[in-house]
């Protein structure tokens, strides 16, 4: 959760949390979750695990197994997290336009969602995966429009754009995840990895 829905005034940097520390590539990301899909009993920090875009399959992969979760050609980088009850939430882009698939619980099916055209590096984290938060917790998307970064939460399901920073350079968001320092972090780069 973001407090007030903005940064905080002064900067306090620290290290990532494993595995967003990890370098991934435009293709293949790394995140915490739990056992498998759908499954919460050991909590959402307890296993690493791997997406990969092997055109036109997107493939996550955990402890017990791979799973392809939707085909499509032409993605050209995502990203990924879990919600509080594992399912997946992928960020990505697909012939240049931004989009997010998720479990919408209203409508109680997956969805691949479009966004704004001139959205750019869209990027995903679950903000505290300690289990004491789980009530709390919250899918936080991130991403740049123009030299602006906003975010769009869960909690809305989506719906509403929070301006987070104006005037951000470098214009491409690297990655948003949780700190050693247990705050939200947002990297931001040149070009892409």
């Amino acid at each position: 959760m973001i407090p007030l829905n903005k940064l905080s005034t002064t900067a306090v940097y620290s290290t990532y949390l494993t595995p967003d520390n990890y370098r991934g590539t435009l293709l293949k990301d790394y995140e915490a979750g739990g056992i498998s899909l759908n499954d919460t009993s050991t909590g959402l920090y307890s296993h690493i695990w791997t997406m990969s875009y092997i055109e036109p399959d997107v493939i996550i992969t955990g402890p017990q197994g791979a799973w392809q979760l939707f085909s499509f050609s032409g993605i050209s980088e995502l990203n990924f997290t879990f919600d509080q009850a594992m399912q997946p939430f992928v960020a990505y882009v697909r012939d240049d336009v931004a989009w997010y698939w998720w479990y919408n619980p209203l409508e109680e099916a997956l969805e691949h969602v479009e966004m704004a055209g001139d959205v750019v590096t869209p990027r995903c984290c679950l903000d505290d995966k300690r289990l004491k938060q789980t009530p709390t917790s919250d899918i936080v998307l991130s991403y740049i429009r123009g030299t602006t970064l906003y975010c769009r939460q869960q909690l809305d399901r989506f719906g509403i754009e929070y301006t987070l920073a104006t005037d951000v350079e470098p214009p491409l968001l690297l990655t948003v995840g949780m700190s050693k320092g247990n705050r939200l972090q947002w990297i931001c780069q040149e070009e892409q990895r």
